[in-house]
């Protein structure tokens, strides 16, 4: 069974008659409808009279408009929203009038060095008002052109996401025995959870030694992706105020060694 790599497919398949069939939504359905459907770049456009900015991997609609497009009722769309939203999935903010999505790994589905590196295999590309749609690798295994083939990207050991990885990797190796990981793979994914998710280094970098000294996240932060999906969980624990010295008081390591990163 083909499982690795991507396929490429167009917005424009959701005009097709096969698509257009009234039916329920099944959840797989209704998830890939809320990816197809965030914008692939930033935007801006007036709603209710006002200037709106969209991000990148956001989609502004209501639980009413989510509830007649998948034909389920709005308690059933609150839920799953809610439930994506739990599994670190999307970010959900809500008013009186609209629903802001943000689909957390948009940049992993519709990643746009991916697209760069399809650009130049088409001898005669199809045009396209919706760049990010094109995007393709070829996994046919008998290729080995290094033109066909994607290459993960590689950081520098100055690189401050290579940094923060090794820091990471550091503070874990004291509480937990485990092997060294591939580096580069964490440093991307710490560089995902500063620039996708718009937090500055420092802050990632005040959360890798929050965590490593916690009682129970440090058994749990074990690798920068669990790291990105419970950072906001842990942001709000590590900002409320300690009024006992009870097991979640951290140690003081008596080093200001993770002061000085180039962050």
């Amino acid at each position: 069974m083909a499982d690795k790599g991507w396929v490429a497919i167009h917005r424009s398949i959701r005009d097709h008659w096969l698509y257009q069939e009234k039916r329920v939504f099944s959840k797989y359905e209704a998830w890939l409808d809320l990816v197809m459907d965030a914008n692939h770049k930033q935007n801006k456009f007036v709603f209710d009279g006002k200037l709106v900015e969209v991000e990148r991997g956001q989609k502004i609609t209501s639980i009413r408009q989510l509830s007649e497009r998948w034909r389920w009722s709005r308690t059933k769309v609150t839920d799953f929203l809610t439930l994506l939203e739990k599994d670190g999935m999307l970010v959900r903010k809500s008013d009186s009038k609209k629903t802001v999505i943000t689909i957390v790994n948009y940049d992993i589905y519709q990643n746009q060095d991916n697209k760069k590196s399809h650009s130049g295999d088409t001898e005669k590309p199809q045009k396209s008002t919706n760049n990010n749609d094109k995007t393709m690798n070829n996994n046919d295994n008998n290729n080995n052109s290094p033109r066909n083939t994607r290459k993960k990207r590689v950081y520098e050991d100055d690189d401050p996401n290579k940094i923060l990885a090794k820091t990471l990797f550091k503070l874990i190796k004291k509480n937990q025995d485990i092997k060294e990981p591939n580096l580069d793979d964490w440093a991307n994914t710490i560089r995902l959870t500063i620039e996708s998710d718009k937090r500055s280094g420092k802050e990632v970098q005040e959360m890798i030694v929050w965590a490593s000294q916690h009682e129970f996240w440090s058994t749990v932060v074990l690798s920068p992706s669990s790291l990105r999906k419970h950072f906001d969980k842990m942001n709000a624990q590590k900002d409320k105020p300690r009024t006992t010295s009870g097991t979640n008081k951290l140690q003081n390591t008596g080093s200001d060694e993770y002061d000085d990163l180039p962050i």
